[in-house]
Protein backbone atom coordinates (compact mmCIF):
# COMPACT_ATOMS: atom_id res chain seq x y z
CA UNK A 1 0.00 0.00 0.00
CA UNK A 2 1.30 3.29 -1.02
CA UNK A 3 1.02 6.54 1.10
CA UNK A 4 0.71 10.10 -0.45
CA UNK A 5 3.06 12.28 0.94
CA UNK A 6 1.34 16.08 2.32
CA UNK A 7 3.58 18.69 2.68
CA UNK A 8 3.34 20.28 6.70
CA UNK A 9 1.10 23.21 7.14
CA UNK A 10 -0.14 25.42 9.94
CA UNK A 11 -3.43 26.94 9.93
CA UNK A 12 -4.80 29.57 12.26
CA UNK A 13 -8.58 29.29 13.98
CA UNK A 14 -10.17 32.56 14.61
CA UNK A 15 -12.21 32.47 17.86
CA UNK A 16 -15.73 34.52 17.06
CA UNK A 17 -18.37 34.06 19.65
CA UNK A 18 -21.64 32.41 17.94
CA UNK A 19 -24.31 34.57 20.58
CA UNK A 20 -23.74 37.43 23.15
CA UNK A 21 -24.39 36.81 26.46
CA UNK A 22 -25.96 39.83 28.11
CA UNK A 23 -24.29 41.84 30.96
CA UNK A 24 -26.41 42.63 34.10
CA UNK A 25 -26.49 45.61 36.74
CA UNK A 26 -27.90 45.19 39.97
CA UNK A 27 -29.74 47.32 41.77
CA UNK A 28 -30.47 47.35 45.47
CA UNK A 29 -33.40 48.65 47.33
CA UNK A 30 -32.59 51.53 49.57
CA UNK A 31 -34.93 49.94 51.82
CA UNK A 32 -35.87 52.34 54.42
CA UNK A 33 -36.51 55.48 51.80
CA UNK A 34 -38.75 52.79 50.26
CA UNK A 35 -40.62 52.15 53.47
CA UNK A 36 -41.18 55.50 53.64
CA UNK A 37 -42.95 55.31 50.65
CA UNK A 38 -44.90 52.63 51.45
CA UNK A 39 -45.68 53.10 54.89
CA UNK A 40 -49.64 53.31 54.14
CA UNK A 41 -49.46 49.51 53.14
CA UNK A 42 -49.05 47.35 55.57
CA UNK A 43 -49.26 44.36 53.16
CA UNK A 44 -45.75 45.44 51.31
CA UNK A 45 -42.74 45.00 53.54
CA UNK A 46 -39.28 46.20 51.38
CA UNK A 47 -36.25 43.96 54.05
CA UNK A 48 -32.55 43.65 53.58
CA UNK A 49 -32.45 40.03 52.45
CA UNK A 50 -35.16 40.48 49.89
CA UNK A 51 -34.97 43.74 47.55
CA UNK A 52 -32.36 45.45 49.62
CA UNK A 53 -29.87 42.79 47.70
CA UNK A 54 -28.23 44.41 44.83
CA UNK A 55 -28.28 40.32 43.43
CA UNK A 56 -32.08 40.34 43.24
CA UNK A 57 -32.87 43.25 41.18
CA UNK A 58 -31.41 42.83 38.04
CA UNK A 59 -30.85 44.96 34.63
CA UNK A 60 -30.13 43.46 31.75
CA UNK A 61 -28.23 45.12 28.50
CA UNK A 62 -27.90 43.91 24.95
CA UNK A 63 -25.04 43.43 23.04
CA UNK A 64 -24.37 47.52 22.79
CA UNK A 65 -24.35 47.56 26.43
CA UNK A 66 -27.96 49.50 26.43
CA UNK A 67 -30.20 48.97 29.41
CA UNK A 68 -33.20 46.84 27.75
CA UNK A 69 -35.40 45.17 30.72
CA UNK A 70 -35.08 44.89 34.60
CA UNK A 71 -36.61 41.75 37.15
CA UNK A 72 -36.22 41.50 40.55
CA UNK A 73 -35.77 37.48 41.31
CA UNK A 74 -35.07 36.96 44.98
CA UNK A 75 -38.82 37.30 46.52
CA UNK A 76 -39.99 35.85 49.19
CA UNK A 77 -41.94 33.62 47.61
CA UNK A 78 -43.68 35.23 45.00
CA UNK A 79 -41.73 34.04 42.10
CA UNK A 80 -39.90 36.90 39.39
CA UNK A 81 -41.33 40.12 39.45
CA UNK A 82 -40.92 42.69 36.36
CA UNK A 83 -40.19 46.00 37.19
CA UNK A 84 -41.45 48.79 35.48
CA UNK A 85 -38.87 52.49 35.78
CA UNK A 86 -40.23 55.75 36.93
CA UNK A 87 -38.54 59.27 36.60
CA UNK A 88 -38.69 60.30 40.01
CA UNK A 89 -40.40 59.08 43.57
CA UNK A 90 -43.29 60.58 42.11
CA UNK A 91 -43.69 56.95 40.29
CA UNK A 92 -46.21 58.96 37.88
CA UNK A 93 -44.29 59.26 34.78
CA UNK A 94 -42.38 56.18 32.89
CA UNK A 95 -38.77 55.70 32.09
CA UNK A 96 -37.22 53.93 29.50
CA UNK A 97 -34.58 51.38 30.42
CA UNK A 98 -32.18 52.76 27.95
CA UNK A 99 -31.75 56.04 29.55
CA UNK A 100 -30.20 54.10 32.51
CA UNK A 101 -26.91 53.92 32.95
CA UNK A 102 -24.63 52.32 36.20
CA UNK A 103 -24.28 55.22 39.51
CA UNK A 104 -27.64 55.99 38.37
CA UNK A 105 -30.19 56.02 41.40
CA UNK A 106 -33.41 55.05 39.68
CA UNK A 107 -37.04 54.74 40.80
CA UNK A 108 -38.96 51.04 39.73
CA UNK A 109 -42.08 49.40 41.38
CA UNK A 110 -42.68 45.62 41.10
CA UNK A 111 -46.26 44.20 41.77
CA UNK A 112 -47.07 40.69 43.01
CA UNK A 113 -49.91 38.74 41.20
CA UNK A 114 -51.63 39.20 44.27
CA UNK A 115 -52.41 43.39 43.07
CA UNK A 116 -49.51 44.08 45.95
CA UNK A 117 -47.42 46.86 44.41
CA UNK A 118 -44.26 47.74 46.22
CA UNK A 119 -42.34 51.48 45.60
CA UNK A 120 -38.50 50.84 45.03
CA UNK A 121 -35.77 53.14 45.13
CA UNK A 122 -31.64 52.68 44.98
CA UNK A 123 -28.31 52.71 42.87
CA UNK A 124 -27.28 51.28 39.87
CA UNK A 125 -24.32 49.41 40.01
CA UNK A 126 -22.51 47.32 36.77
CA UNK A 127 -21.38 44.66 38.30
CA UNK A 128 -21.45 42.54 41.83
CA UNK A 129 -18.85 42.33 43.86
CA UNK A 130 -18.44 38.81 44.31
CA UNK A 131 -19.35 38.08 40.48
CA UNK A 132 -18.07 40.58 38.64
CA UNK A 133 -18.84 38.43 35.27
CA UNK A 134 -22.28 37.67 36.09
CA UNK A 135 -25.01 37.68 32.98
Amino acid sequence: MKRKYERPMAFEETFMTNEYVAACWGVACSIDSANKVDKDHPTVNHTADHCGLDTNQHIYTNSKGVAVSMIEEGTDGLGNLTCNLYTDSTYRYSKRYSSVKPGNYIYWTTTSSDGRTWHHQGSVKSTYKNRPNHS
